[in-house]
């Protein structure tokens, strides 16, 4: 199983000697089916041939990678069951010989069935004193039947051992980092294997340590992959279905709960990801579900004193506070810390939605025109757009045509080009009323384009192209597009619209690739640059009909043209 990550095949592995792997049945030749029970039943379908190698496999659990620990133990399964036809094939013309019996593999279960208690304590015990991860395994197995084993102290010194050999001079690497997390992502099957059997105490506890554990490990490496952080928002979200789960008994949640309480003041949740908010979500449904709620709210009050200075962590509690009110039946109160609140975004979108809902479209539009405002003034540019579509949407309720003309072209324009705005501000026009529209709009923007010098690399008139290129796609006006790249054609603005213009235009496209490749060679001053040029060279030469001799050309040109620049002609003899 060379092509599943160690994590999935360890999880499998522990789904399969666990039995989990039900109702076997074997379709046509080769195919089998079966139900893997865990938290959920899944139905997984395996294709392999007799020497066990996997031709298809299918599995219907919401899992995304490649393979699953599903179709994992589903292998393990087959590997150690599965009737394999060891006859070797007839020779042409050998007499027929009465057919030999199938050959069993032996059953790895029938032999288990086969050894006493004693003999199982006698291994177990010699096994384990020479082997002590055996052992740690063994007792990590079976914890929930020794009240006095302690698994958290166990899984503490397994993550921190994990993270302390992966990390150098305190420091774990891009690749130390993924293989820790590699790691780390099995110890999340043992807290399945515990929910699935309903020891949720050892679940629990579990959960609780790899959350804290892994969040203290992210401080001090290079996460960019994402797999560590994935590794902590898959274990809140095992604390989440924990806690929800309706055989949960009543000590699980206060327990949960005490837990969240007191974790959700370290800022580190909130430092190094989104892990903290998440974690706020369940400590808030615990709080309802447990009647918890002064015990919330002197929470908040907590971190609203905590965060006096910080706008975005005060702003979110502040809005934290007013939806919990509002769960618990305190409207009043929650009303009037939305009135004192009103400049929070947040609070002001949700009283711009209420009277949205209740089509009091004047004061939903001055709630959102303040809101712009106050958006505008603090410089707060994605505010400001927000702002705006809502403006835009009450418009639309209200058919106040001569505004969604205004909005819609505004957020057409404004931060890049955003199609969805303009068709929705061409759709305020007849064809007729359009054209002449549209016409004035790109005189506007020629007028209106900023002028710089010719740079290498560089259009002369960047503003014009980035403004008025999107129109002239949208509007089919691709011969005006043409004649712009013509003006501004550096290779760069060439390849953006490569295909805008390829199907209609390929001739004039070639055109304007040939000085374009000499612009961008003699602007360019190490193999990187000489590389990627090569590269595209190719790449048009694929896509672009009868532009082969004219770029090989060209490259020929440009190596007798630059004879000492042994890179670059390196690269372009690729070509």
């Amino acid at each position: 199983m060379d092509f599943f990550p160690k994590a999935i095949v360890q999880r499998g592995e522990n789904y399969f000697e666990n039995g989990h792997v039900k109702k076997v049945k074997e379709g046509k030749k080769g195919t089998w089916s079966a139900r893997v029970e865990g938290s959920e039943k899944y139905t997984v379908t395996v294709t392999v041939t007799d020497n066990i190698i996997v031709e298809d496999y299918y599995c219907d659990c919401p899992y995304d990678g490649d393979a699953c620990k599903h179709v994992a133990a589903m292998l393990f399964y087959l590997a150690e069951n599965m009737t394999i036809d060891t006859t070797p094939a007839k020779e042409e013309n050998e007499p027929e010989k009465k057919s030999a019996a199938k050959k069993k593999k032996p059953s790895f279960d029938s032999m288990l069935d086969s050894i006493s208690q004693d003999e199982y304590k006698d291994f177990i015990k010699q096994y384990s004193a020479s082997d002590k991860k055996f052992k740690s395994e063994f007792e990590l197995y079976f914890s929930h039947k020794n009240e006095s084993f302690d698994i958290v102290k166990a899984y503490t010194s397994i993550i921190r051992k994990l993270l302390k050999s992966s990390s150098h001079s305190g420091y774990m690497d891009y690749r130390s980092t993924k293989a820790a997390a590699r790691e780390i992502a099995s110890i999340i099957g043992t807290v399945e294997e515990y929910v699935a059997k309903g020891n949720l105490r050892d679940a629990l506890s579990l959960s609780k340590t790899l959350i804290f554990e892994t969040c203290k490990g992210i401080e001090y490496c290079d996460d960019s992959s994402g797999m560590l952080g994935d590794v902590i928002f898959t274990s809140i979200e095992l604390l989440s279905e924990l806690v929800n789960k309706s055989t949960a008994p009543y000590s699980i949640k206060e327990q949960s709960f005490d837990f969240l309480e007191k974790e959700l003041d370290n800022s580190l949740y909130f430092d190094y990801g989104d892990f903290g908010y998440s974690l706020e979500d369940i400590f808030q449904d615990l709080a309802l579900t447990l009647s918890r709620h002064d015990t919330y709210l002197d929470f908040i009050e907590r971190q609203l004193k905590k965060y006096s200075h910080s706008y975005h962590r005060k702003n979110h509690y502040t809005c934290q506070k007013v939806i919990f009110l509002k769960s618990i039946g305190k409207i009043s109160e929650a009303d009037l810390l939305v009135k004192q609140n009103i400049d929070i975004p947040e609070i002001r979108e949700a009283e711009v939605e209420k009277h949205v809902r209740s089509s009091q479209y004047d004061k939903a539009r001055v709630l959102a025109a303040e809101g712009l405002a106050i958006a505008k003034k603090a410089g707060f540019w994605g505010t400001i757009n927000h702002w705006k579509d809502s403006l835009l949407k009450i418009a639309t309720l209200e058919n106040d045509i001569s505004n969604i003309r205004l909005l819609a072209k505004d957020l057409a324009f404004s931060s890049g080009f955003k199609a969805s705005y303009y068709d929705i501000w061409k759709g305020t026009y007849n064809n007729e009323e359009w054209l002449p529209i549209i016409e004035e709009h790109i005189e506007s923007l020629i007028k209106n384009s900023i002028v710089s010098a010719r740079k290498p690399n560089f259009s002369s008139n960047p503003y014009l192209l980035e403004k008025i290129a999107p129109v002239y796609i949208q509007e089919g006006m691709l011969d005006r597009l043409l004649g712009l790249l013509k003006e501004e054609g550096s290779l760069h603005n060439v390849l953006k619209h490569h295909n805008d213009l390829i199907v209609k235009y390929p001739s004039e496209l070639l055109e304007i690739y040939l000085p374009a490749f000499e612009e961008h060679c003699h602007y360019a001053d190490n193999r990187s640059a000489y590389r990627e040029l090569a590269s595209t060279m190719i790449k048009v030469m694929k896509t672009l009909p009868g532009s082969d001799v004219p770029i090989r050309e060209m490259a020929l040109h440009l190596i007798k043209k630059y004879p000492k620049r042994r890179a670059m002609i390196e690269e372009l003899e690729m070509v």
